[in-house]
C-alpha cells in the first residue's frame, strides 16, 4: 500500500471548517487541531484591510486591479514582496524569482504538474503535511517513500540510501520540459507537526544529494517568518551560491496563509532561474492571467503601507507566549515516560507518548471524559501513531494552557488503565 494511503484521513471539518459549531468552540471542548488564526487574531485584519483597500483603490484608480494580471504576478506585488522578504529573511530575495500563487497547496500541484515527470517518485518526510499527502494522492503513477526523522529533523543518510535505491529501480523518463525523476518535499523549519529544524549541516548535505542525484527539493517554507527570533536560513538560499553552475535544485513554497489571513489565497514561489519561465508557461497559471490578481494588489497595498510587517510582530509575539506557556505546562505537568519537543517557532507542538500507546484512542479518551484533545499521529505519518500535534494558532493562551493541563491529566489516567490492563 502506498504511504500516502497507509494514513487515516482526519476529520476535515476539523481542519478547515474552523466557525462556531464545528467542534473547536464547542462550549466544555478545546480541540488543539487547527492549523490557523483564530478568531481575535483575524479580527486584527480588519483595520488592515480597511486601510489596505482604500490605498489600493486610490493606486490603481484606473481598474486595472479589476483586469486579468500578468502570469507570474504583476510587477509591483512581486517587487514589494521581494523587498518584504529580503528584510525580514535578512537575505536577499529577487523578484524575478518570484511567482505568484494561490497558497502553498497551489503551489505544490503547480510544481508537481510542472516540473516532475509523469510517474515520478516523491520523498517525503516520515510525518509530513496532510494535506501534502491528500496532494500526492491525485498522481497515482507516482510512489511516495518516507524518509526516516530524528530530533534534527530529516535523515539525510536515510534520504541517500532511497535515492539510490529508487534512481536505479527503472529507467526515469524525464524531458527537457519535465526534467526530474523524483522530488523531495520537505517543511525544513518549524516542521509541521513535528515543530523541528533541519540543521544548517544538514540543509548543506540535502544540496549536495539534489545535485547528486538531479531532484528536486521543494520546501514549504511557510513557518519560517514565525521563528521566535531570527527565522532560519531558508534551503533555497544554500542552493544559490552555485546556482549558476548547477542550475538549481530548489523552491522556496511560501504563503500568506499563516502570517496574515488564510481567506486571502495568495502565496508565492521562489524559483531558481532556470525555472521560472517555465513556470511562467504553466497552464494553472497563465489562467489568462495570472492567479489571483486582485487580492495580490490588496497584499501590495498591506505591505506599502507597512501593515504586514507590524501584524506579523503581532503573530511571532502571540505565538511566541502561546507556545511557551503550553511547553511549561507539558514540563511540569507530564507523565515522566512522555516528552514533547521544543518548539522555536510557528504553530505546532509534537508530543510523544510512550511506544506501543494509541495516540488516537488517547485523544478519544482526552476529549471525552477530560473536555481536551489534537490530532493523533497517524493523521501525518504511518509509524508515529504514538505521537500527537497540539495547535496553538486558534485558541487564546488561557484556553490553550488549559487544554495542556487537562491532557497531561487525562495521560496521567489513561497511562495508569493501560499499566493496569
Amino acid at each position: 500500500m502506498p504511504f500516502s494511503e497507509q494514513i487515516d484521513d482526519p476529520p476535515l471539518k476539523h481542519l478547515f471548517d474552523v466557525s462556531v459549531g464545528d467542534g473547536l468552540e464547542q462550549e466544555g471542548v478545546i480541540r488543539l487541531t487547527a492549523g490557523a488564526p483564530g478568531p481575535s487574531l483575524l479580527h486584527a485584519c480588519s483595520e488592515l484591510f480597511t486601510k489596505a483597500w482604500s490605498h489600493t483603490m486610490e493606486k490603481f484608480q484606473d481598474v486595472n486591479v479589476f483586469q486579468y494580471g500578468i502570469a507570474p504576478g504583476s510587477w509591483e506585488f512581486r517587487e514589494v514582496l521581494s523587498k518584504f522578504l529580503s528584510e525580514s529573511y535578512h537575505d536577499k530575495v529577487n523578484r524575478s524569482d518570484l511567482i505568484l500563487t494561490c497558497g502553498a497547496t497551489h503551489g505544490l500541484q503547480i510544481i508537481l504538474n510542472t516540473l516532475l515527470t509523469p510517474g515520478g517518485m516523491i520523498f517525503v518526510e516520515s510525518a509530513t503535511y496532510m494535506i501534502a499527502l491528500d496532494v500526492f494522492k491525485e498522481f497515482p503513477n507516482s510512489s511516495v517513500e518516507p524518509i526516516e526523522m530524528d530530533d534534527n529533523g530529516l535523515d539525510v543518510g536515510d534520504l541517500e540510501k532511497k535515492l539510490q535505491m529508487w534512481r536505479n529501480v527503472k529507467s526515469w523518463n524525464t524531458s527537457e520540459e519535465k526534467p526530474f525523476w523524483a522530488m523531495l518535499y520537505c517543511i525544513p523549519a518549524f516542521q509541521n507537526p513535528t515543530g523541528t529544524n533541519l540543521s544548517r549541516k544538514r540543509c548543506s548535505q540535502l544540496i549536495e544529494l539534489a545535485r547528486k542525484f538531479e531532484v528536486l527539493v521543494l520546501c514549504d517554507d511557510v513557518y519560517n517568518l514565525l521563528a521566535h527570533d531570527n527565522p532560519p536560513k531558508r534551503l533555497f538560499a544554500y542552493d544559490r551560491p552555485q546556482v549558476q553552475s548547477f542550475g538549481g535544485h530548489v523552491i522556496s513554497n511560501g504563503t500568506f496563509s499563516k502570517i496574515l489571513a488564510p481567506g486571502v489565497r495568495v502565496g508565492w514561489l521562489e524559483a531558481p532561474p532556470r525555472f521560472v519561465e517555465r513556470l511562467k508557461k504553466s497552464g494553472i497559471l497563465r489562467s489568462s492571467g495570472s492567479v489571483n490578481h486582485f487580492m495580490s494588489a490588496v497584499i501590495t497595498s498591506i505591505i506599502e503601507l507597512g501593515l504586514q510587517k507590524q501584524h506579523l510582530e503581532l503573530l511571532k509575539n502571540t505565538f511566541k507566549d502561546r507556545i511557551i506557556s503550553m511547553m511549561e505546562v507539558l514540563s511540569t505537568n507530564l507523565p515522566p515516560n512522555c516528552k514533547f519537543h521544543k518548539s522555536e517557532g510557528g504553530y505546532y507542538v509534537w508530543l510523544e507518548l510512550p511506544c506501543g500507546i494509541d495516540a488516537s484512542d488517547f485523544c478519544d479518551f482526552s476529549l471525552k471524559n477530560f473536555g481536551a484533545t489534537a490530532h493523533p499521529g497517524k493523521y501525518f505519518s504511518a509509524n508515529r501513531t504514538n505521537c500527537m500535534r497540539l495547535a496553538v494558532a486558534y485558541h487564546e493562551k488561557a484556553e490553550l494552557t488549559k487544554a495542556a493541563e487537562l491532557i497531561c491529566k487525562a495521560l496521567h489516567v489513561y497511562l495508569a488503565d493501560q499499566k493496569n490492563q
